[in-house]
């Protein structure tokens, strides 16, 4: 980045206390665990990268065995019984379990614990840093632990939210609200409940956004990410964990889930809805009003409900 002001991802890394054991996780819980009382940096789905080592996941189901080998990261998993026997026979490296009837709902308990009890996720506690010659509207709110570069502008009525960078010769327009927290939803005992978001939102050099655009940030750990010189109109949403590459283009209404990877100079047309987890090829296509529910390949034009190659 060009500013000397901005955190890095180490600085940001270093301003939490994302080391616990284990044994404290259950003591305090009530919980038990099987193997060596490891100590963990953070906590993620077991599928998806994170930007610290010694990660607490969950799995439900037999079919996701597989990513806890693969993934190096983990070292403690929340499961039932059933698979804890399965997981055991097949490990390839040592790890912890928690054992428990409903994994994914103890797995959220402990998370909001480590958030409401513990200094173990960022606050973001610092003073806003803001750069040089900036034009930020008197009407706008900017939180605390946010950091702008130089010649950005802000308009009326926007709210930057912990947790957020801003690079150098960006907009914000009107009414927006950026590093909001996601719609993660589990049920647990017949009740939607929401889950807290505690990760960051980046907004890269030269990117240009309209009015009323939601950018939410992370759910665990790592960024929301915007690249460099992306545009994007008004009323877009932007869903935790989005990777959006440089040069893409966003047309007015589009929507987008949680997790999904757009690529460089991409096209997304008015009123588009992409799906959770679904890739965007470089320089890809979406048609208006198109409903994408699987992967699209790189400089392919894709539209219609659902959306198909054109």
């Amino acid at each position: 980045m060009a500013l000397n002001n901005v955190l890095n991802d180490k600085e940001f890394a270093q301003i939490s206390k994302r080391r616990i054991h284990i044994s404290s996780i259950c003591k305090q819980m009530g919980l038990s665990y099987e193997g060596k009382d490891t100590e963990i940096y953070g906590l993620n789905f077991c599928d998806r990268k994170s930007e610290y080592d010694h990660i607490l996941t969950f799995i439900t189901s037999e079919k996701y065995i597989k990513h806890i080998n693969r993934n190096d990261k983990i070292r403690c998993v929340v499961l039932t019984r059933e698979l804890f026997e399965i997981a055991r026979r097949n490990e390839t490296k040592e790890i912890t379990y928690i054992i428990t009837d409903c994994p994914e709902t103890i797995f959220y308990k402990i998370h909001e614990f480590l958030y409401a009890n513990t200094q173990f996720y960022d606050k973001f506690l610092f003073d806003a840093r803001i750069g040089e010659k900036c034009r930020i509207s008197p009407k706008a709110d900017i939180s605390q632990g946010v950091v702008i570069g130089n010649h950005v502008s802000i308009g009326d009525f926007t709210t930057i939210l912990p947790g957020v960078v801003i690079e150098d010769y960006c907009e914000v327009g009107c009414n927006c609200i950026i590093g909001c927290d996601g719609f993660q939803l589990i049920k647990s005992h017949e009740e939607n409940r929401l889950i807290q978001h505690t990760g960051r939102v980046r907004i890269c050099e030269g990117t240009s956004i309209s009015n009323y655009v939601t950018v939410c940030r992370s759910l665990f750990d790592g960024f929301t990410y915007i690249g460099r010189n992306v545009k994007i109109d008004n009323l877009v949403s932007i869903s935790h964990n989005l990777s959006i590459g440089d040069g893409t283009v966003i047309v007015s209404g589009a929507f987008f889930c949680g997790g999904c990877q757009v690529g460089k100079n991409v096209w997304v047309g008015p009123n588009s809805t992409i799906m959770n987890k679904v890739k965007i090829g470089d320089y890809g296509k979406i048609g208006i009003g198109s409903v994408v529910i699987s992967d699209v390949k790189e400089g392919t034009t894709v539209f219609g409900n659902p959306a198909r190659r054109l």
